[in-house]
């Protein structure tokens, strides 16, 4: 009689591991829950672990009312910045700072609008820590006032992808281009 092979191991089914961790930053009068609710199809077809922080402070505009449906729903609306003006104003700055490294560490940044300023001033203001100067790569979209910024945009020592909307009615194209 011949002997018996045993059976092969039954393969279990692993979720494959995020290929990076990503701090996404949401724009002026969002929050991270409403920005997590956007990216998440990207960051799951592309295996990216997203950690998405609030701003840490309130968002005042003439225009909010606008988003009321959808942040009453989810959150308030919330800011990186005390007043939605420069991002090199050092008006409220600390508080987001702390926020951003607390959410650390990361391999690279997803922003949107507000949250470019946020990520710029992080990874290349003149008080980035050395850890977030070392982020792989930056991904900033319909970021305003970028024009304003340039030094901190070509201070970025890291791959960076300007996402720039043509038809955008809040951030102008030529605000987005430094």
């Amino acid at each position: 009689m011949g002997r018996r092979r045993p059976a092969p191991p039954a393969e279990v089914e692993r979720p494959a591991a995020p290929i990076a961790r990503v701090l996404c930053l949401h724009g002026y009068t969002s929050n991270g829950i409403i920005f997590e609710s956007k990216l998440r199809g990207l960051l799951r077809a592309t295996d990216l672990a997203g950690t998405f922080p609030t701003g840490p402070h309130a968002a005042h505009a003439s225009w909010i009312e606008e988003a009321a449906s959808e942040l009453g729903i989810r959150g308030e609306a919330r800011s990186w910045f005390v007043d939605d003006g420069d991002a090199g104003d050092d008006d409220g700055w600390g508080a987001s700072r702390l926020a951003l490294l607390e959410a650390g560490p990361w391999d690279g940044i997803i922003a949107f609008s507000q949250g470019c300023q946020a990520a710029l001033r992080l990874v290349a203001g003149p008080d980035a820590p050395t850890a977030a100067r070392a982020c792989r790569f930056l991904v900033l979209c319909s970021s305003p006032d970028l024009t304003t910024m340039a030094g901190w945009v070509h201070a970025v020592q890291s791959p960076s992808l300007h996402v720039i909307g043509a038809a955008d009615g809040v951030v102008p194209p030529a605000d987005s281009r430094a």
